[in-house]
């Protein structure tokens, strides 16, 4: 499954669209709303990837819409074309396939190297200009494959099983990946989100994409043990370090880089 037709096309006003999440959560945050008209293609030098387990078609749609949402510059800042999105899951197990009551014994390493293969067919097109983003990703996939696997391992087996999207047969998709090019990097000594212009503050505030993928989510995918679905996201920023989704709290999401054990909060 690839999202990308009709994927920014015309919407609500971003600012509006903020504003209107901001007072129906009763949230606070202080923003700068930096010009799109002044950002060129070369400024969108920095290249993130989300990878959320775990979900259901209803939910793959959720937070793609969500990207779509939050693609402005005052938020993801995202370049808005085919050559800086790239949005597509691990392949989904059907609930009417001879797999799927026999998923807990699934090999998800084989199934990740046929999924790589699979990807530059699938979705890299000269024609798209996404040749480079996407042999960047492989390449970062390929590099997190043991990690990646036995979270999907894991949490299949602890959150997916057993449920009522299991029970009702629902098509499982084991992983979302979205990896795409903006003009905001994450930065390891801004623990506190306090750069109005950086990536950090879009991730970890109230009103930023974590959080309202979390609110947005409630109602589409009910995982066993009530775990939020975000809590179980990994990111890779623009060097390629890990983060993870430490806690999602009331007004912020607090995230923990992998290496260093440093905190970023709002």
């Amino acid at each position: 499954m690839s999202i990308f037709k009709k994927l920014f096309g015309k919407k609500k006003n971003p600012v509006e669209k903020l504003h209107d999440v901001m007072e129906e959560n009763d949230i606070e945050m202080e923003v700068s709303f930096d010009s799109e008209q002044d950002l060129k293609d070369e400024d969108y030098k920095y290249t993130h990837c989300f990878v959320f387990y775990c979900l259901n078609e209803e939910s793959f749609n959720t937070i793609a819409k969500e990207v779509e949402d939050h693609d402005g510059a005052h938020l993801l800042s995202l370049l808005r074309n085919q050559s800086g999105v790239l949005m597509f899951d691990f392949p989904g197990i059907p609930g009417d396939s001879k797999e799927y009551p026999e998923i807990d014994g699934i090999n998800w390493e084989q199934k990740f190297d046929n999924w790589m293969e699979q990807i530059p067919d699938q979705f890299l097109k000269e024609e798209y200009g996404n040749i480079e983003l996407g042999e960047d990703l492989i390449t970062l996939l390929r590099k997190n494959k043991e990690r990646i696997c036995t979270n999907i391992q894991d949490y299949t087996m602890e959150y997916w099983m057993d449920n009522d999207h299991f029970k009702n047969k629902e098509t499982y998709i084991p992983a979302m990946v979205v990896s795409f090019k903006s003009s905001k990097k994450m930065d390891l000594k801004d623990e506190m989100s306090e750069n109005q212009d950086g990536m950090n503050l879009v991730l970890t505030s109230s009103g930023g994409f974590l959080k309202t993928c979390s609110y947005a989510l409630e109602d589409k995918l009910r995982l066993d043990q009530e775990k939020d679905l975000v809590s179980l996201t990994d990111y890779w920023d623009q060097n390629g370090d890990m983060w993870i989704v430490e806690d999602i709290k009331p007004k912020s999401v607090l995230l923990l880089h992998w290496d260093t054990d440093t905190y970023c909060d709002h």
